[in-house]
């Protein structure tokens, strides 16, 4: 299986990499199995993509999102709690993102443009529930040479 058939896998495990090792959130992968009950804050990480296009002979462009939701227990000692929680999330959405294919590099994922990251700070969406919850989404683009 070529680049093109792994490029979902990799770009998925590249991001999670990333992120993980950016923020100190306990951080989960939609669609895993999670245990939250014992985590106060968290991250949880989506991807739409990547789609494939071939640019020209051996050349894809792949575009994706990434969208993160941040979970913040309410504590009332500490106000601004889930706003340094968002924070923290916003800025491991760097301009650039290594992208591996196992353990070789194979090119960086791009922010399409940092200005265009949407936080989305949506408060207590529950009141039966004492969190708080924040979507942050931004952009990639890599260009690859298979």
């Amino acid at each position: 299986m070529g680049l093109k058939g792994t490029l979902p896998k990799w770009t998925l495990l590249s991001i999670m990499k990333h992120f993980t090792d950016s923020i100190t959130l306990h951080t989960f992968v939609e669609g895993t199995e999670r245990r939250t009950e014992a985590q106060t804050d968290y991250c949880e990480i989506r991807l739409d993509g990547p789609d494939m296009a071939e640019g020209s002979k051996g050349t894809f462009v792949s575009n994706c999102t990434v969208q993160t939701l941040v979970v913040t227990k309410i504590d009332l000692t500490n106000p601004t709690k889930h706003i340094e929680n968002i924070q923290q999330v916003n800025e491991a959405f760097a301009n650039c993102i290594l992208l591996y294919n196992g353990t070789t590099e194979v090119g960086m994922l791009q922010l399409n443009n940092k200005e265009g990251i949407n936080i989305e700070n949506l408060g207590q969406i529950d009141q039966s529930l004492d969190i708080l919850q924040a979507n942050i989404v931004g952009d990639y683009k890599v260009i690859i040479n298979e």
